[in-house]
């Protein structure tokens, strides 16, 4: 079996929210993507999807890690198969692309359009010639991102209505989708807290729902944009092309409950929430949407 982390940032990814309130657009603090990787091997897991909003940067991340794994002292690095991938943010939610470890596919832009917009379908065509796996972050995950339009981060709060029946009008991009994160580590850290923790163990479940519905695969994830958050959730795979698995709908999402007790995930995520300015925003949809 393998262990794969299909979801994986090296620090602070600078994302839409950093580019309008922040002059910081770095992919990674000095030294967090060597910090990330020691904690993915120490983590036992074999498969790291270097995830970025830019595929150039997931490559570059990759290049660079190559270079890392020269040093002897960090030769056990060669042992992680890095693979390419890419979150890009559109009106109706996020959206990731995973390659497998040999592509070095074309660039999928932030997208001002809805995915079912017909220009963005043929960039989704596109990468499913390449052979990427597409797959739904944090799909019932509603804190808003603030792109031109108000956007929700996960897109199962837009294309499926409150009885989680697919909206008829995204039928045909819903078809070109491999799996769904059932587990969001960096979600599902927030699941201890008092009073909204419980939302976010409903959005997992909801992605259980829809995963069984729709026959797609199930993906746990660490989303980490720290190290310490390394490790939260992960998927196992059967097969030596974990990619492959994700489309053949071969995966099992495991959450890693004891890792999510320790406090420094939390704080790592809230200060990436703080890094980025959405802490007002949180708290506010917090307490607008469930009435602390």
């Amino acid at each position: 079996m393998l262990k794969a982390d299909f979801h994986s940032h090296s620090g602070f990814m600078a994302c839409p929210v950093s580019w309008k309130r922040l002059d910081y657009v770095k992919e990674y603090y000095k030294g967090d993507l060597l910090k990330t990787l020691v904690a993915q091997y120490n983590s036992g897991i074999d498969v790291v999807a270097l995830t970025s909003s830019s595929i150039d940067r997931s490559i570059s991340m990759i290049e660079k890690a190559g270079e890392l794994a020269k040093d002897p002292k960090y030769k056990f690095l060669r042992k992680l198969r890095l693979l390419p991938a890419m979150e890009v943010t559109t009106f109706d939610g996020e959206i990731l692309f995973i390659y497998p470890e040999d592509r070095r596919p074309a660039n999928i832009s932030h997208a001002n359009c809805h995915v079912n917009d017909g220009t963005f379908m043929e960039k989704i065509e596109r990468a499913l010639g390449e052979e990427a796996a597409v797959v739904l972050p944090h799909p019932f995950y509603d804190t808003e991102v603030p792109v031109e339009e108000k956007t929700p981060q996960g897109m199962g709060t837009v294309i499926f209505d409150e009885d989680l029946q697919l909206k008829k009008e995204y039928e045909e991009f819903f078809s070109h989708v491999h799996g769904l994160e059932v587990y969001n580590g960096a979600a599902m850290s927030l699941s201890l807290l008092p009073f909204i923790g419980k939302k976010f163990v409903a959005a997992s479940e909801k992605s259980r729902k829809v995963c069984e519905q729709k026959h797609v695969s199930m993906l746990g994830s660490s989303d980490n944009h720290a190290p310490d958050a390394v490790g939260t959730a992960y998927t196992l795979t059967e097969d030596e092309e974990p990619v492959k698995q994700i489309r053949e709908r071969k995966t099992t999402p495991v959450l890693s409950t004891g890792k999510l007790m320790d406090p420094r995930v939390m704080i790592s995520q809230f200060m990436y929430f703080w890094q980025n300015g959405q802490v007002s925003e949180i708290l506010d949809i917090l307490l607008r949407k469930y009435s602390i």
